[in-house]
């Protein structure tokens, strides 16, 4: 019976926190992305290269690290802000120095990304630009776990960008706070009702 009341109590949870994310106009939330390979739609891996085709020669192979972020979603469409991290292959570190991701109504993606190239076979600073296009190999998109990103720099044309990233949601101290308050007044709630129908045994 306990078991039962626990599935059925973690089930409503569950339930209540997808319905508010759901129906909520806006919110936002901090992430974290992790950059790193992927295999689809011609995309291989995270990575940077010479030319803003994804022809050109890789400069920085196998791109992996972690990105902090905010996550919001306004009128049902994602956005997300506030990139800054550092990515590291065999071939040097690309420092990611801000960016910003807009989902748009086409389903498709847009928005730059501010990095630092050390170490590796090119050394410079620059924005990569990511227009809302579906390019041969694949699209620019960006959902509540996933970006997947093509572009080059317009000011800085010698070089483009290929990158993926997975996105998790970063809890908040003040957010498990309440969610265990939660948990706890209606765990007590429960166990008060099961006790009051109870019947009490006459010795």
């Amino acid at each position: 019976m306990r078991g039962r009341s626990l599935h059925r109590l973690r089930q409503g949870i569950l339930w209540g926190m997808g319905f508010l994310m759901a129906t909520a106009p806006a919110w936002a939330i901090p992430v974290r992305v992790e950059v790193g390979p992927y295999s689809q739609d011609g995309f291989t891996a995270s990575l940077i290269h010479r030319s803003a085709s994804p022809s050109g020669t890789v400069l920085y192979h196998d791109l992996r690290g972690t990105l902090t972020g905010t996550l919001t979603q306004v009128g049902g469409l994602f956005q997300l802000s506030d990139l800054f991290g550092t990515l590291t292959s065999l071939d040097g570190t690309v420092n990611i120095t801000g960016g910003t991701l807009q989902e748009q109504s086409s389903g498709l993606a847009s928005g730059t990304i501010g990095y630092e190239l050390l170490g590796g076979p090119l050394v410079q600073t620059g924005t990569f630009t990511f227009l809302a296009r579906n390019y041969g190999g694949g699209a620019n998109t960006l959902t509540r776990d996933a970006f997947v990103l093509w572009g080059g720099d317009r000011d800085h044309k010698n070089v483009g960008a290929d990158l993926y990233g997975k996105i998790e949601p970063v809890p908040e101290p003040a957010a498990m706070l309440l969610v265990g308050t939660g948990v706890v007044g209606i765990g007590a709630w429960l166990w008060q009702k099961r006790r009051r129908s109870t019947p009490t045994r006459a010795f």
